[in-house]
């Protein structure tokens, strides 16, 4: 456990998250010691911590970085773009963790650990923000009692990205439904599904020419 395992740990709830405007896997880089990430031109990011990660940016690069999800490890992941709509917590290892996750944890490892059915409970919350520029997301969580031994739980989000540019937009939509029934005493069943379709135009400045901005894209 990582009780027994001398390693130094960042964790953070829904609420500490929200709390800091962590509201992506790129805005932890400020609020983890050690922690940074960059993306170039290509597919993946460059996942390092304490310095230590991986050159290789591709799609089917592996980071220096272990990246999981729930614990299982994910190949490849695009966890730059991932929206934390549906996290319990995240969890962030710095140095090597093989003893607790196996591979890809040379440098450490961050894990997300998705919210569940909460079987007795019924509720949930909505929320909405917006900014100047025309930017805004909306997101909710709801827990829904099925029956005695099960519940639904819906978490859902959409962003609309906007800023003081005009070559900038897109929009990202996550949707995650978790089912949770109890088979017996000493047995639950957890079916869960995630769906994330990110759509965006990523502002890299004006080109230049001559050393100087091209005139065409000025405004």
């Amino acid at each position: 456990s990582i009780q027994d395992t001398p390693i130094a740990v960042t964790a953070f709830s829904q609420e500490a998250l929200d709390s800091q405007l962590i509201n992506d896997s790129s805005a932890m880089q400020f609020s983890v010691p050690n922690l940074t990430q960059t993306k170039g031109n290509f597919a993946g990011g460059d996942i390092r911590i304490r310095g230590i990660g991986s050159g290789a940016v591709g799609t089917f690069g592996d980071s220096g970085v272990g990246i999981h999800v729930n614990g299982i490890y994910q190949v490849a992941t695009r966890i730059f773009e991932t929206q934390f709509l549906d996290m319990e917590r995240v969890e962030v290892l710095r140095g090597p963790n093989a003893l607790l996750f196996g591979r890809g944890g040379t440098g450490g490892l961050i894990n997300r650990v998705t919210k569940e059915a909460m079987i007795g409970e019924s509720g949930g919350s909505f929320d909405a923000g917006s900014d100047t520029f025309g930017a805004f997301d909306v997101a909710a969580d709801f827990n829904i009692q099925t029956s005695e031994s099960s519940a639904l739980r819906i978490n859902a989000h959409r962003d609309s990205l906007e800023n003081h540019r005009n070559f900038y937009d897109g929009q990202r939509v996550g949707f995650n439904p978790t089912f949770r029934m109890e088979l017996g005493q000493d047995t639950t069943l957890d079916l869960s599904y995630e769906h994330a379709n990110h759509e965006r135009f990523i502002d890299r400045g004006i080109p230049t020419q001559n050393g100087v901005p091209v005139e065409g894209l000025a405004e």
